[in-house]
């Protein structure tokens, strides 16, 4: 354990995780299972007792911890191109680079946010596809389906919770990500006063070797929206406070077509997704950061069959095209534009298609 905790910074073990470790790759205690012979040890010559020591040596059942758990990372290194589904500890000693750990850590976090906007669409649209088990036992625990089981304004709630969870995961993903390619941005952020940019990009000029062209303002751009939305979530992950630093007020960060955010006014006002552009933007943000500043050559995307349900989303507008009008649906009066689009409120315009 000792060793183990010395590949990091960060202790990575204690006492409980460490006997779960050896339990999961059943490693057997180191046991005595023969003595030396009788004879030997009446014998007090140098010879006899290295002879003692070596027929003592190879009774002895030892398994290398290390080897076998490097032998596993060679094996699961082998997936190319795919995310490896590890328990904590088995990540920690793998052998793959800090930079392929962030753009894990990142295609993690955009899987998340997928997975919880598919849940709350499926959610919105009162076909919850999830359901819970009728009883759930975990040790000495023991839960009924009525004590787990969500109502459908429950699950509409935490589905929405779920899907902001999602947002504060992304944002420390970058954040995380560029401070361990750059690491002295987080202390270049604490001292500057006046002009925190010139701070920052002053450390980006002094990382070597370079992953990104020091001129480039995007960076510093991503590393300041997700490092918002971090503190933003942080004091309160159910009701997220903007917490901005004057000098970081009445300021634009913005990457042309991925995300821009107005600081002006935003200090200790009420976090909302419109203020960068909407979950979107940091979804693609996220993206951004992995492909264009880490370099990540992401595999060819599989081909996703598309369900049998047409969804448009706008929003938080959503539309599904049927081939007959619901017999519960409620009428809504048409309120064509000028320029022949239909109003729906909200700001939300319907135009109709070529082929409609």
């Amino acid at each position: 354990m000792k060793w183990l905790n010395r590949c990091s910074q960060r202790r990575a073990y204690n006492c409980t995780s460490f006997k779960e470790l050896l339990r999961h790759f059943q490693i057997e205690r180191p046991r005595i299972v023969g003595r030396p012979k009788p004879a030997l040890r009446h014998e007090g010559t140098r010879t006899a007792a290295s002879t003692a020591q070596a027929c003592l040596r190879k009774r002895v059942s030892l398994k290398s911890l290390v080897r076998d758990l490097r032998l596993h990372a060679r094996i699961c290194a082998g997936a190319v191109g795919q995310l490896a589904v590890l328990p904590r500890w088995q990540a920690r000693v793998t052998t793959m680079s800090e930079r392929e750990s962030h753009i894990q850590h990142l295609f993690a976090a955009e899987l998340q946010f997928r997975l919880a906007s598919a849940v709350r669409l499926a959610v919105t649209g009162n076909r919850q596809p999830l359901d819970l088990p009728i009883e759930w036992t975990h040790g000495q625990h023991r839960v009924r389906y009525e004590e787990i089981a969500l109502r459908q304004d429950q699950a509409d709630y935490a589905a929405f919770l779920l899907q902001r969870s999602a947002t504060l995961t992304m944002a420390v993903a970058i954040k995380d990500a560029i401070e361990a390619v750059a690491p002295g941005l987080p202390k270049a952020v604490r001292k500057a006063k006046n002009d925190v940019d010139r701070a920052i990009r002053d450390v980006i000029q002094a990382v070597e070797p370079k992953p990104w062209k020091s001129s480039d303002n995007d960076v510093v751009t991503a590393y300041h929206i997700a490092r918002l939305i971090r503190n933003a979530y942080s004091h309160a992950p159910f009701a997220p406070t903007w917490m901005i630093h004057a000098e970081l007020q009445d300021k634009v960060f913005a990457i042309p077509g991925v995300i821009e955010l107005r600081t002006t006014g935003l200090h200790q006002t009420a976090f909302d997704w419109r203020h960068y552009g909407g979950p979107l933007a940091l979804f693609r943000l996220c993206r951004f950061v992995r492909t264009e500043i880490l370099n990540d050559q992401p595999a060819p995307r599989k081909v996703v069959p598309i369900s049998g349900r047409m969804i448009y989303q706008q929003g938080d507008l959503i539309l599904e095209k049927v081939d007959a009008i619901p017999p519960n649906a409620v009428p809504v009066e048409d309120r064509k534009r000028p320029d022949g689009g239909i109003d729906l409120g909200g700001g939300h315009v319907l135009y109709p298609g070529e082929k409609e």
